[in-house]
C-alpha cells in the first residue's frame, strides 16, 4: 500500500501527520474567534462538493454519503469505511472551523480592569477581554463584531474604575413614557391655544356689549331720617297695607323693638319696644285686609307677633335658645318658623299653641353645630312646600311633596344644600315674584355674591314625581368686604329685577342687574353716608321707591 498523508484533527484541535513508518504530530493552540464564519461558508461549500464527488466514485470503495465534521473526526464512524483522504481533511477543516466559530462566544468571564483578562478594544470600538481577542487576531486578522481589518498592535487597553453591565430596560421604558407625555403635553398646548383664541374672541364680543339703560335710573336721595342714636339698626320691612309705611329693628336706651316711619309724614316715627334683646329679623303680613302683623325674633330667646291695629303684643313664645331669622308660613297663617342663631335648626310654632313647639328641623345639609340660621323664607309654589334658608356654613332647601301639611306633620323632609361661593355664608334672599334669589359669602378678601333662580316645575323619574326645585345658576360678582351680617336682596322694582348689595365702600350701597345670561351691569351706587355701614334695603310703595338702611339712619331714594 503506497504511502498516504492523513490528516487528523482530533477534539483538542491538534494536527496529526502519519504515515506507514512514521507519525509526526504537531499541536495548535485552540483558536477564539467567531470571524471564522467567512471560511466556515467557504468550507462547507467545499465540503458538499466533495460529497457529490465522493459519491460519484463508488468503484473505489464504501462512501458515506451523509458526512458531516463530527463523521469526519470519529474514529468508530469510520472505522469500517475506506474513506478518502480528501474527505477526512475536509471534514476535519469544518470541525476546526466551527470550534473557532464557538470560541469567541465562550468568552463570557467578567472583565476586569487589569490582568490577562483586562477589557480592551479595537480601532473599530468594540470591547473584548484582552486575552480572547489577542488569540483571535493571531488567526481571524478581523474584528469579531464588526469584521474590520485588525492586527494585535490594534488592541488598546480601557481604562475604567468599575465596570458593569446594565439593564437598561427601565430606561427606556421611562423613556417611551416621557415620549407620550411629551404627545400628551403637545396636543394639549393645541387645544389651550384653540381656547384662548375662543376666549379672546368672547372678550372682544363682551367689549362690544352694551348694558341696556333701564328705565327710572338714575335714582336721587330724597328723603334721610336718623332712626336711632346708636348703632342699633338691623333690618326692615314695608307695609302690606301701607305703601307709604316702613318698619325698621333697633335698639333705644337699652330697650328693643321696631319704628314705624311714614315716608309721607317724617315727623310720624313710633318705637314699639317688643322685645328685651337685639332683633335680628323681622318680617310683615297683612291680615284681616287691613292691618299689619309684624313677626320679629332676637336675642332674647322669644319670637313675638304684634298687631299694628291692637299696637300690642298678640302672641308671645319662648324658645329653647337665641334666633337670628322667622318667617310666616305662606298658606297657613297659624304656622311660623324660626332659624336658632347657635345651631343650624329650625323650630315650628303655632300661634294657637304658643307653649309648645311643633317640631325642629335638622339636617347635615344645613350645617352643623354652631351655625345659625340667618335667613328663612317660605314659598308655596304649586305642589311645592319649601323653605329657603342660609345658615352660615351654607344656602339650603327644605322640601316635602306634600303641599297641604305644614312640615310638623309631614312624614318626612328633603333638605339639599346649594352653591357653595365663598368661606362663609352671610345672607339669602328669595323673591317669589320671580323665583330668583341671591346668596352673599365672604371669601378670604372680598365678599363674593350668587344670583340663581329656583325651577319648581315637578320632575318625573321612574314613575316617581319629585317637587324638589332645581336650582340654576346664573352669574356671580364681588363686592368689598363687609363683616357685619348686612342683607343682601333681590328686589323687583317697576317689572324689573334688581340685586342690592353693600358697595365697595362703606356707606354706599350699589344696584346691579343680571341677564338671564349671567351678564352683571351696575345700574347705580347709592352713596348715603360716609363711613356707615349698610345693613338692609327694600322697596316701598307702588312706585318701586328704595329705602336703605344704614346702622343708625334710613335714606328713601326715588
Amino acid at each position: 500500500m503506497p504511502n498516504t498523508d492523513v490528516i487528523v484533527i482530533s477534539d483538542e484541535g491538534s494536527t496529526e501527520h502519519s504515515d506507514d513508518d512514521d507519525t509526526a504530530s504537531t499541536s495548535d493552540p485552540e483558536p477564539t474567534s467567531e470571524s471564522a464564519e467567512v471560511d466556515l461558508i467557504g468550507a462547507e461549500n467545499n465540503l458538499e462538493d466533495h460529497r457529490a464527488e465522493h459519491r460519484a466514485c463508488s468503484s473505489q470503495g464504501t462512501t458515506i454519503t451523509n458526512l458531516t465534521a463530527d463523521d469526519a473526526c470519529d474514529d468508530e464512524a469510520h472505522a469500517s469505511a475506506p474513506i478518502s483522504n480528501e474527505c477526512i481533511m475536509w471534514g476535519g477543516l469544518l470541525n476546526c472551523l466551527l470550534k473557532l466559530t464557538s470560541h469567541i462566544h465562550r468568552c463570557m468571564s467578567t472583565w476586569t480592569t487589569s490582568g490577562p483578562h483586562r477589557t480592551v478594544s479595537l480601532k473599530c470600538g468594540h470591547l473584548f477581554g484582552m486575552s480572547c481577542l489577542k488569540d483571535w487576531i493571531k488567526r481571524s486578522k478581523v474584528c469579531p463584531n464588526c469584521k474590520a481589518v485588525a492586527k494585535p498592535a490594534d488592541i488598546r487597553p480601557v481604562y475604567a474604575i468599575n465596570l458593569t453591565a446594565v439593564d437598561d430596560s427601565d430606561l427606556q421604558s421611562a423613556l417611551r413614557q416621557r415620549d407620550a407625555e411629551r404627545a400628551k403635553v403637545v396636543q394639549l398646548e393645541k387645544q389651550n391655544q384653540f381656547l384662548r383664541q375662543n376666549l379672546l374672541r368672547l372678550e372682544s364680543k363682551l367689549s362690544e356689549w352694551v348694558p341696556p339703560v333701564l328705565a327710572g335710573y338714575p335714582l336721587r336721595c330724597t328723603l334721610s331720617l336718623q332712626i336711632c342714636s346708636e348703632k342699633s339698626v338691623r333690618v326692615g320691612a314695608s307695609s302690606w297695607s301701607h305703601p307709604s309705611m316702613v318698619y325698621v329693628s333697633h335698639g333705644q336706651e337699652g330697650r328693643f323693638g321696631f319704628s314705624k316711619w311714614d315716608l309721607c309724614n317724617t315727623n310720624v316715627k313710633v318705637f314699639n319696644p317688643v322685645q328685651s334683646g337685639p332683633v335680628r329679623d323681622l318680617k310683615v303680613q297683612c291680615r284681616s285686609g287691613s292691618k299689619d302683623f309684624l313677626l320679629s325674633t332676637g336675642l332674647d330667646k322669644t319670637l313675638r307677633l304684634f298687631s299694628m291695629e291692637s299696637k300690642s303684643t298678640e302672641v308671645s313664645m319662648d324658645l329653647p335658645s337665641p334666633a337670628w331669622s322667622c318667617s310666616f308660613d305662606g298658606v297657613r297663617e297659624n304656622i311660623v318658623y324660626v332659624g336658632y342663631g347657635n345651631r343650624s335648626t329650625i323650630g315650628i310654632y303655632d300661634f294657637r299653641n304658643p307653649s309648645q313647639c311643633l317640631g325642629e328641623l335638622s339636617d347635615a345639609a344645613m350645617g352643623r353645630t354652631g351655625f345659625g340660621v340667618h335667613s328663612l323664607h317660605h314659598v308655596q309654589v304649586e305642589n311645592s312646600n319649601v323653605l329657603v334658608g342660609g345658615s352660615l356654613a351654607n344656602p339650603f332647601l327644605v322640601c316635602t311633596d306634600n303641599s297641604t301639611d305644614c312640615f310638623s306633620v309631614c312624614d318626612s323632609f328633603q333638605c339639599i344644600s346649594l352653591f357653595k361661593g365663598g368661606k362663609t355664608c352671610t345672607s339669602v334672599d328669595f323673591n317669589h315674584e320671580n323665583n330668583k334669589l341671591v346668596m352673599s359669602w365672604r371669601t378670604d378678601e372680598k365678599m363674593n355674591h350668587v344670583v340663581g333662580s329656583l325651577d319648581f316645575t315637578p320632575c318625573t323619574d321612574d314613575d316617581t314625581v319629585s317637587h324638589i326645585p332645581a336650582f340654576n345658576h346664573i352669574a356671580e360678582f364681588e363686592s368689598a368686604m363687609h363683616m357685619n351680617l348686612n342683607r343682601s336682596r333681590c328686589l323687583v322694582r317697576n317689572g324689573q329685577t334688581i340685586f342690592v348689595t353693600g358697595g365697595d365702600t362703606d356707606g354706599a350701597a350699589c344696584i346691579r342687574t343680571v341677564s338671564e345670561g349671567g351678564n352683571v351691569s351696575v345700574v347705580q351706587t347709592l352713596a348715603v353716608e360716609t363711613g356707615a355701614k349698610v345693613m338692609d334695603s327694600f322697596t316701598v310703595g307702588d312706585d318701586g321707591n328704595i329705602v336703605v338702611l344704614t346702622d343708625m339712619k334710613g335714606h328713601l331714594w326715588a
